[in-house]
């Protein structure tokens, strides 16, 4: 029992006045809300403290430098940029999945490309054109494109 609440059973004791025992009942509720928040603000600091520990922990980020992992996934190095490329200028605008892994499919059909993996071709084309799930099935051999878009788009990388 705290001192406020002790001595406000002993005036409530002493005295009949109803004003007393609402301005003793206030500061006992006052003292208990101090109390709160004052529990609540030693939480939010010891969060904040262990938040800080572990951004700080955490190694930092290395960047990949951009084309670096996909001129691997051309298939003759001395025409790696040019393949490059001819991809962006193929995907460049593209807003549905389909359309925007088209090229790099008939690029691969084509032959100028192996298959590339996901990271590959997001760390090279940039994040939010695909999911990992729609380049994995429009990448996927079994999976056919058709069209004169697309057999135009397979002829023009097979004469590079």
């Amino acid at each position: 029992m705290s001192e406020y609440e002790a001595m406000g059973s002993i005036l409530k004791r002493m005295t009949w006045w109803p004003e007393v025992e609402v301005a003793v009942e206030k500061i006992i509720i006052d003292e208990r809300q101090d109390e709160r928040l004052r529990l609540e603000r030693l939480e939010l600091e010891r969060l904040e403290a262990k938040a800080t520990k572990i951004i700080y922990m955490q190694p930092p980020k290395q960047q990949k430098k951009k084309g670096s992992d996909f001129s691997a996934v051309v298939t003759n190095p001395d025409k790696a940029k040019l393949v490059i490329a001819l991809l962006h200028k193929h995907t460049d605008g593209k807003q549905k999945p389909q359309d925007f892994i088209m090229p790099i499919r008939a690029a691969q059909d084509a032959g100028v490309i192996r298959r590339p993996t996901y990271g590959e071709a997001e760390s090279e084309f940039g994040a939010g054109h695909f999911s990992k799930g729609s380049f994995s099935y429009w990448t996927n051999d079994s999976n056919k494109y058709y069209g004169s878009d697309y057999a135009n788009m397979v002829e023009v990388f097979r004469q590079l």
